[in-house]
């Protein structure tokens, strides 16, 4: 694992500068006893004090550095670098340096392991997780099984439409059947009317009720009807003359 830790310090010099002319950094950084890492940053060169100066002049400077890294770091892995170094001329006294520490080292998965293992679950939360997975997984089924339900009920209500009207068609065809097939009873050539008048039978009507609504003889409609059937909705030919019904 990489991680990078900055580094800020104005240095403070007793005379006044006007450029750095040369700098290098070096370090006595290390891992220490207690896990932590300490020492210094060596800060050294020369630089001019004013714009007219033709020589130069030495400085070298100490810095130290102290830091307490991680415990799941494996201190005896660690190794230290510097990644960065840059400096800047604040004032005329001031010389700000900027150091970025790299650090590279394995983590303790072990510990992190055996930390894991350590921790207790509590078998209320455990049962109270199932429950609700449980419920989660039930609820779902049962929207599905509503939903196979609403598409079945309503392929039931297409194929129920589609039976009524093929129903209905039929009947309008039996009623077209009914109704030649009725005229089959007799032929052309014994015809003594000019036209046929076709009465359903309701409920509660006899032959000679209807004979006498018409107007037309029993035998009159006996010659025209091959079997006489006086039950509701069934169909008989009842004979005209001269536009009146004999």
């Amino acid at each position: 694992m990489k991680k990078i830790i900055p580094f800020m310090k104005d240095i403070k010099f007793n005379t006044k500068i006007y450029e750095i002319t040369s700098i290098s950094l070096e370090n006595t950084l290390n891992v220490l006893e207690n896990g932590s890492i300490g020492g210094e940053f060596i800060v050294s060169g020369d630089y001019k004090m004013n714009d007219t100066s033709i020589n130069t002049e030495p400085f070298i400077y100490g810095l130290p550095f102290d830091i307490t890294i991680d415990d799941y770091y494996e201190t005896d892995s660690i190794k230290i670098d510097i990644d960065d170094f840059k400096y800047e001329i604040i004032n005329e006294e001031i010389l700000r340096v900027n150091i970025d520490v790299l650090l590279e080292g394995r983590i303790k998965i072990e510990k992190e392991e055996e930390k894991e293992e350590k921790e207790e679950i509590n078998p209320d939360v455990l049962i109270d997780a199932r429950k609700e997975e449980k419920s989660n997984i039930d609820l779902s089924i049962d929207k599905l099984d509503i939903k196979e339900e609403k598409s079945i009920l309503k392929e039931e209500n297409l194929f129920k439409e589609e039976k009524e009207e093929i129903v209905k068609v039929s009947n309008i065809v039996n009623e077209e059947k009914n109704v030649t097939s009725i005229f089959d009873n007799f032929s052309n050539s014994d015809e003594k009317y000019v036209s046929y008048f076709v009465h359903i039978v309701r409920d509660n009507e006899t032959l000679e009720s209807i004979s006498m609504k018409y107007n037309v003889s029993i035998d009159a409609i006996k010659e025209y009807n091959d079997q006489i059937n006086i039950t509701q909705s069934s169909k008989l030919i009842i004979p005209f003359i001269d536009d009146k019904i004999i």
